[in-house]
């Protein structure tokens, strides 16, 4: 006996990032993780006190990148640029990508550019789930 049945998806959440802020980094790339089910790139920047400091963005799955004119080779160690995040809500040094500007001008976006937030700062237009109220 068969039972039929349809493909699972399965996601994390993405309500440690605050879609209302966007931070700009300008910093050189350490690492490009061009992995499932989400690539990845490590960036030190120089903070405000003049200390180089890592920042971990995550990025999208390379299949989705690669529709929008990523490779595997977009971004390799020492490479300049500038991204700009969804920064995580706790503070820490990391976030979504929006896109990243490449040291020739070439932008390269990501899932979370142009994204629309609500009033908490929530991707507008998904369906979060909510405590219930006592």
């Amino acid at each position: 006996m068969s039972i039929p049945t349809s493909p699972a998806f399965a996601h994390h959440s993405t309500a440690m990032y605050n879609y209302r802020l966007t931070k700009v980094l300008s910093g050189t790339v350490r690492q490009f993780q061009w992995t499932n089910p989400h690539s990845f790139i490590q960036i030190v920047v120089t903070n405000s006190k003049g200390k180089p400091e890592e920042w971990s963005i995550e990025c999208g799955a390379p299949t989705t990148m690669s529709m929008t004119g990523w490779t595997r080779d977009s971004l390799k160690v020492g490479d300049k640029v500038k991204i700009s995040v969804a920064p995580l809500r706790d503070g820490s040094n990391g976030g979504t990508l929006r896109h990243v500007t490449l040291s020739n001008g070439k932008v390269l976006h990501g899932a979370a550019d142009n994204l629309k937030s609500d009033a908490l700062g929530r991707p507008s237009g998904i369906d979060l789930p909510t405590l219930p109220k006592k």
